[in-house]
């Protein structure tokens, strides 16, 4: 779970990072993180607290959205193209960044309180991170859609909130944020949404 999550944020804020830049090429595949050590002979994971496998299974469920955003199909608007099919591009580009986060962000700040003590961290550390950028998303898209068409100042403050939102995704790295939390891994190993996020 770990892997997918942080190739999921990494993604999301490379290709934001590339959209800013104005960069046509598409980002190259992310290495995959080490896997965790096994366990040495004789230990043994934390065991879930109860209902936590239900806790964890919901978690994972909200961050398909972002898991599933391909970062490959982020990308700017032509230099040839006029100012006001930037802006429409600009525009589709936070919708689409938008429509992955958001509904991450709604369904965490949905979930109760976890049978475990890492679970309530890890939903606290994401939404910390999400919540703003979300919010950021939506105030540039709506200024981005009341100019008027062709508003090159518009798009320039459009790229600028790009620029912010790439940054705080930069520092985004779930599989630091998880490490530490076994009962997590244990209590999600079964779950079908957990299972998902994997094979991203």
């Amino acid at each position: 779970m770990r892997r997918s999550l942080s190739l999921a944020g990494a993604g999301v804020a490379l290709a934001l990072a590339l959209t800013a830049c104005g960069s046509a090429d598409k980002p190259s595949t992310a290495a995959p993180s080490p896997s965790s050590p096994a366990p040495a002979p004789g230990s043994s994971a934390a065991a879930p607290a109860a209902g936590a496998g239900a806790w964890v299974n919901d978690f994972c469920g909200s961050l398909t959205e972002l898991a599933n955003l391909d970062a490959s199909k982020i990308q700017p608007p032509a230099d040839t193209a006029s100012m006001a099919e930037k802006q429409k591009a600009m525009s589709q580009l936070l919708e689409t960044i938008g429509g992955a986060i958001s509904p991450a962000v709604e369904k965490l700040s949905k979930l109760p309180a976890s049978p475990v003590a890492a679970g309530d961290e890890a939903k606290k550390t994401f939404l910390d991170t999400l919540k703003p950028v979300d919010d950021q998303i939506k105030a540039a898209k709506q200024k981005l859609d009341a100019a008027p068409a062709g508003d090159a100042q518009a798009v320039a403050a459009a790229a600028l909130a790009f620029q912010s939102v790439g940054t705080a995704l930069s520092s985004f790295d779930p599989e630091k944020q998880l490490k530490g939390a076994p009962e997590l891994e244990a209590a999600g190993k079964d779950q079908p949404n957990c299972k998902a996020l994997d094979k991203k």
